[in-house]
């Protein structure tokens, strides 16, 4: 099957797996890193997805934010790394260390990345505020997060699985062009 064929999400759910094992490469340079980042952003099929954020539920609990981002706000001009996630899949947490080093390379404070964690429980006892605060400080997450605990972004998007990562530029999605 042709790249071209495959669905939007899935399309970027791919080119996003594979930059994240380029940026995951300890034997690369920074150069090398950025310019894997800048050929991620400007790939033809990536750039022309025309994939659209759902919009943000104000009363989605929010951690590590004093308050609820918004797409207008926090996500315009920058790249966005969504990060979807539970806290009791493994695999989830073989990524944030990979989260980290993207955020150390590129400090919130700089403006030209965020890393935003949608928490999209798979059982109960995960949709609660409480476990996904106490998630976020048991496994040290300082990035922002949400739990979206009917997995309304989740399913809006058509996300499958745990860890799901999107990479978006700061021309792509919603308020985003």
């Amino acid at each position: 099957m042709e790249d071209l064929d495959l669905p939007p999400l899935s399309l970027l759910q791919d080119s996003t797996y594979q930059l994240l094992s380029i940026l995951a490469d300890d034997s690369l340079d920074a150069a090398s890193r950025r310019d894997a980042v800048k050929d991620f952003l400007l790939d033809d099929k990536i750039s022309s997805l025309d994939l659209r954020l759902p919009p943000l539920d104000p009363s989605w609990t929010w951690f590590n934010a004093s308050s609820p981002l918004t797409e207008e706000r926090h996500f315009r001009s920058r790249i966005l790394v969504v990060d979807f996630f539970t806290y009791c899949c493994v695999n989830c947490l073989h990524v944030l260390p990979d989260l980290r080093r993207l955020e150390r390379g590129h400090p919130p404070a700089e403006g030209r990345l965020l890393v935003v964690g949608a928490h999209s429980a798979k059982f109960d006892r995960e949709r609660s505020d409480a476990a996904v605060a106490d998630a976020c400080q048991k496994f040290n997450i300082s990035h922002p997060v949400f739990n979206d605990s009917r997995a309304e972004w989740w399913n809006s998007l058509g996300v499958s699985c745990w860890p799901t990562m999107l990479v978006m530029g700061p021309k792509k999605g919603a308020g985003l062009r």
